[in-house]
């Protein structure tokens, strides 16, 4: 069973609504046809005809409002509008007059809407982009089909952009981060594609919308920025001496990391401009580890020094360390809620908790728990603060309302994390292998909420080794599941609310998953009525935007136009290449034949006059060796790999004729092995071995 998307998530719709597909009974006309295609500029004035400049330098700097892409569709009495937004400062003058051109961000929005105009909201629609094959738009039952094949979620039907995906990212102790894709459907591998650091990370943190990831460094000094729409490492910014925690400030204008030097040395905390990506200042704060919180108003970040029992308060406008306070003797932790504005400081060897105003910077209050103090959050409503006691086997909960102690209640061994969804707190337990459930809705009772535990592997974390900062428990986008990676059980877990065990877990192929992260690209309803999400304009051509909505039932496939980008100074790519390689395992020592398409980038036509399509297949220990494909026509050619032990392998493909060497084009991810059971590969971009 695959959990992809909130509406999967609630049970028996996935399995009606592909029956309803798969068997239409009359299915229902369209009261009207798609619309011309309609493009609105941004302001006044004409969208198709770009403004004039006083001189051709004026016109290539010069920037207007980015132009709008429109269609219109009804079906049943339900409205529904495409709409389509280049996204940044604007374009330039000199564009082409199509709204949309590629390799550009770009917003769509679905607005849905009844026959008086009325906007529907709390609605659960879905959409795909895909290229389109044929030179016609497609009928409903060439639309029903292809919804048919992307609710399968096998590797051959996948689309150019899934509009409802999210992607499972492991931080693994040997220096990589894992994707997996839980949407692959029928298949034991779901690994999308795997991104190689300069060593382990120790923490990581992703933006608000989900299009980079920053993760640190330590062995390397640095973070490393990370392209989660193509998967791509961006570059790795300085970022001080042994880089841990990072934070990254609401709103996105610097990312924190936290320098834990030697409890001997001074060090404090490097700050970063997360769009330039380069470092803008290092500060002191003093020393030991560092814990940081910002403020919601961006004012003020708050940085604790274990070592000196202090914590530092840095006035974020001027990047300067504005005053210290002594909290304790070893401050290990620390919260923010702006619902109190406060922040709460948890002191390991005294068990006191700082309370702080945020405002003032003075201490509000002191409260006394038990010494072995190790973590502190709030919950996502910020009154209610969660600590755990990993010494001791406790967990306290504070109301940040009356800054006291509402409940301590015992726990499992060694608490040393807590994560939360929409309606619970999730206990991590080092040194077991269950997990703790406390209902959030339980908080406001007089009585003790009740604790509740599931298992989340066979084995105990710790036996892994030392945890790092990063979470090893986070939400999933269903809201009512979480994610929670094992790194003794090599397996990342998902635990749907109400079950009695984790009803899915997914391989993170014998590595050590020392922390999981979501990286979502799905539609999210943004205002009543409007589900929107951001993309890239991959490449030129005519696509397809599948679109189906089950309840009421709505199925249509927009045009979608994307034009050349005339100011792109790069080797244009100029074939599409799709390995299937849906649920394979190599063998090993043998023979094995697999095929590839191969289509046109623009027009998507079948290629089959490449004489010189070849791929190389390596591994991580340094083998290598290159392949020919030999053509079967209608744009379809075959390989033969051989390979010499079991193991990971990487597949990049290369046409000199094309000027397209290794690492132009996208790479499969292959494993190979002795068994017989099936492994699917799997497709991903690559800047190349």
């Amino acid at each position: 069973m695959v959990m992809t998307m909130r509406w999967f998530a609630a049970g028996a719709l996935a399995a009606a609504l592909f029956a309803g597909l798969a068997h239409p009974q009359n299915p229902p006309e369209p009261q009207a046809p798609t619309q011309p295609l309609q493009t609105t500029p941004g302001s006044t004035g004409d969208a198709s005809k770009p403004a004039e400049s006083s001189s051709p330098a004026t016109a290539a700097a010069a920037r207007v409002p980015p132009k709008i892409y429109r269609q219109h569709f009804e079906q049943e009495g339900i409205a529904v509008e495409l709409v389509v937004e280049p996204t940044g400062a604007g374009t330039r003058v000199d564009d082409p007059p199509d709204p949309l051109i590629e390799e550009r961000e770009a917003v769509i929005r679905f607005k849905i809407a009844d026959s008086s105009g009325a906007p529907l909201p709390g609605l659960f629609p879905v959409a795909w982009i895909d290229p389109r094959t044929a030179p016609d738009t497609p009928s409903s039952d060439d639309c029903r089909r292809k919804v048919q094949a992307f609710f399968q979620g096998n590797l051959r039907t996948r689309p150019a952009v899934d509009l409802n995906s999210y992607f499972v990212m492991s931080l693994n102790d040997d220096g990589t981060i894992l994707v997996i894709d839980p949407q692959i459907g029928f298949s034991d591998s779901k690994l999308f594609t795997m991104i190689s650091l300069k060593g382990p990370g120790a923490d990581w943190v992703i933006d608000n919308d989900h299009k980079r990831l920053y993760v640190s460094v330590p062995q390397a000094n640095e973070v490393a920025v990370i392209d989660t729409q193509r998967w791509r490492t961006l570059a790795y910014v300085p970022s001080g001496p042994n880089p841990t925690r990072v934070v990254l400030q609401p709103d996105r204008k610097y990312l924190w990391v936290a320098n834990d030097a030697p409890a001997d040395q001074p060090s404090g905390v490097t700050v970063i401009d997360a769009a330039e990506m380069k470092k803008v200042a290092e500060l002191r704060t003093g020393r030991g580890h560092h814990q940081i919180a910002v403020t919601a108003d961006d004012r003020f970040a708050f940085v604790t020094n274990s070592a000196d029992g202090t914590v530092a308060v840095i006035d974020v406008r001027q990047l300067a360390v504005r005053q210290t306070i002594q909290t304790g003797k070893q401050p290990v932790a620390l919260a923010y809620t702006p619902l109190a504005g406060a922040v709460y400081v948890a002191d390991a060897n005294t068990g006191s908790v700082a309370v702080i105003d945020a405002e003032r910077h003075t201490l509000l209050r002191r409260l006394q728990l038990d010494p072995g103090l190790n973590f502190v959050r709030f919950e996502p409503r910020g009154r209610f603060a969660f600590l755990t006691n990993g010494a001791r086997n406790l967990l306290y909960i504070l109301d940040a309302s009356t800054h006291q102690l509402r409940f301590k209640l015992g726990v499992g061994r060694w608490p040393d994390q807590v994560a939360f969804t929409d309606s619970f707190a999730y206990v991590r337990l080092r040194d077991a292998q269950q997990v703790q459930i406390i209902e959030l809705a339980d908080l406001t009772e007089s009585k003790l909420p009740e604790v509740l535990d599931f298992p989340a592997g066979q084995t105990p974390p710790s036996r892994a080794g030392a945890p790092i900062v990063a979470d090893a428990i986070v939400a999933a986008p269903e809201g009512n599941a979480a994610m929670i990676a094992n790194p003794a059980d090599r397996r990342i877990y998902y635990y749907h609310e109400g079950m009695a065990a984790p009803n899915v877990s997914f391989s993170n192929y014998s590595r050590r998953a020392r922390a999981v992260l979501v990286a979502e690209q799905n539609l999210r309803e943004t205002e009543p009525g409007v589900y929107s999400t951001s993309f890239r304009l991959t490449g030129a051509g005519v696509y397809d935007v599948v679109f189906y909505l089950n309840s009421p039932r709505v199925l249509h496939c927009f045009d979608l136009r994307v034009v050349v980008d005339p100011h792109i100074q790069r080797e244009r790519v100029a074939i599409q290449i799709e390995p299937l390689l849906e649920n394979v395992r190599l063998p090993v020592n043998q023979e094995f034949r697999f095929q590839v398409r191969v289509r046109d980038s623009l027009t998507s036509a079948p290629r089959s006059d490449l004489a010189d399509l070849g791929a190389m297949v390596y591994n991580s220990s340094g083998w290598r060796k290159r392949f020919y494909a030999r053509a079967l026509g209608g744009g379809m050619y075959e390989l033969t790999v051989r390979v010499p032990q079991a193991g990971f392998y990487y597949l990049f493909f290369e046409v000199p004729s094309l000027g397209l060497r290794l690492g132009k084009l996208p790479h499969a991810v292959l494993q190979a092995s002795t068994e017989t059971s099936p492994v699917a590969a799997s497709a991903a971009p690559s800047p190349g071995p």
